[in-house]
């Protein structure tokens, strides 16, 4: 149903849970610090795209994420998010996700994104 990718050397990404409500799609993200470094995962970007059966892209706006644990995990640790988006339509039409970590977007300053 859906993809999960890191492009961030150092974090890896796997959904383990997707559901809905009345306006949007949410998923459960685990992101494990494969790294060296400490980091918060609150300090990358995330991007959450939605896709119906014809693939017409039924994304709304950008996704929001949090989390209920510590989001500073150390080398070998994980932390659990919830991050969530609204549809472009009925959440129920949600055929295909793509979830995305990276270092894109404004405000970014994860310590696996630094020169």
């Amino acid at each position: 149903m859906g993809t999960a990718v890191s492009t961030v050397d150092g974090l890896d990404v796997t959904v383990t849970e997707t559901w809905t409500t009345a306006s949007s799609f949410r998923i459960l993200v685990t992101i494990q610090n494969s790294g060296t470094e400490t980091t918060d995962v609150q300090n990358y970007g995330y991007g959450l795209l939605f896709f119906d059966d014809e693939e017409t892209d039924i994304t709304g706006r950008q996704p929001t994420r949090g989390s209920r644990e510590e989001t500073e995990i150390g080398p070998g640790s994980a932390v659990e998010m919830t991050v969530h988006a609204p549809v472009n339509g009925d959440p129920a039409d949600v055929a295909r996700y793509e979830f995305t970590l990276s270092c894109e977007g404004a405000f970014i300053s994860g310590v696996y994104c630094e020169a």
